[in-house]
């Protein structure tokens, strides 16, 4: 059995003038848009947790990655005010 794999690096990227949540295979790598176009500044949200659920800042005790996205869309309500919306994922890697 093989198996390959691809670096990324993950982040908010500005693309277009509006911001998308995209994945870079190397530092001058131009980004690839995964979601978006995200709010500013808040659109994306990164949180390294371990095996219960506490944020950590030690790389080989990360069990789980919290990733919240925040996006606005074009659509208004009946209010006219912009339609917001977030959705969290967790990833648990594999280590």
């Amino acid at each position: 059995m093989v198996r390959g794999y691809d670096w990324y690096t993950y982040g908010l990227y500005d693309i277009g003038g509006e911001p998308f949540l995209a994945r870079k295979s190397s530092p001058g790598a131009t980004p690839e848009p995964l979601v978006g176009p995200l709010l500013p500044g808040t659109g994306v949200e990164f949180a390294y947790l371990d095996t219960l659920g506490v944020a950590t800042g030690t790389a080989t005790s990360v069990a789980q990655i919290q990733v919240i996205l925040r996006y606005q869309s074009p659509v208004r309500n009946a209010q006219g005010d912009p339609v917001s919306d977030s959705v969290v994922a967790r990833v648990y890697p594999r280590n």
